[in-house]
């Protein structure tokens, strides 16, 4: 195991609904702007496109919209980045946008990049502030209630099953989860490093 990340057992049980709504709660603290604000920015960190762009390839997905749908959530024009993953109002609403552009496949690969963003950072702010692995099933399950909150797999939204999209790429972490667990650890310590590197140069 590498240095200075911990590893544990998936938990078999998700956390209850009342811990999950705590989770989600506290964790809006932790917004680009308050990180920057208090000085905790290097918390705030996201999977590189690699992963995101692997695990969309993992699904089927069509490669050749994969970036234009990462440019469109972490580089908007019109909204803060990451943006979908804050209001379901948004990941509706944008959501229906990349739906029209891009077909099914490009909203699968929108929801997709908010839940991976989502389980990783809930998992890198537990072990690297609290020196706790949650595992990745709870981080998958949090990342599930915080992004898609309570629309039911019969949501629909202008004719799109979004509410069904949203549950079939939660089973798919679900079902990847160790691979993604792995994939997580080696991106927490990769920007572990980064930081200390940049504690240094300003040192």
């Amino acid at each position: 195991m590498k240095e200075g990340v911990r590893a544990c057992k998936r938990p078999k049980r998700a956390p209850s609904t009342l811990f999950s709504l705590f989770f989600v709660c506290e964790a809006e603290i932790l917004s680009w702007r308050r990180a920057k604000l208090f000085g905790l920015w290097r918390y705030w960190v996201m999977p590189s496109w690699k992963i995101h762009n692997k695990w969309a390839r993992k699904m089927g997905l069509d490669e050749t919209i994969l970036n234009e749908v990462n440019e469109l959530i972490d580089s908007p024009r019109d909204s803060e980045h990451d943006e979908g993953r804050k209001s379901i109002a948004t990941l509706v609403s944008e959501g229906y946008e990349v739906y029209e552009r891009y077909g099914e496949g490009g909203l699968k690969a929108y929801v997709l990049h908010h839940l991976l963003d989502e389980a990783y950072e809930t998992l890198h702010r537990e072990i690297t502030r609290r020196g706790q692995d949650i595992g990745i099933d709870s981080a998958i399950e949090l990342a599930r209630v915080k992004v898609a909150g309570l629309l039911g797999n019969s949501y629909i939204y202008r004719g799109v099953s979004l509410g069904l999209i949203c549950e079939d790429v939660f089973t798919f972490l679900q079902d990847n989860g160790t691979e993604i667990y792995y994939d997580f650890l080696s991106e927490i310590e990769r920007h572990r490093k980064g930081s200390r590197g940049t504690s240094r140069r300003r040192g």
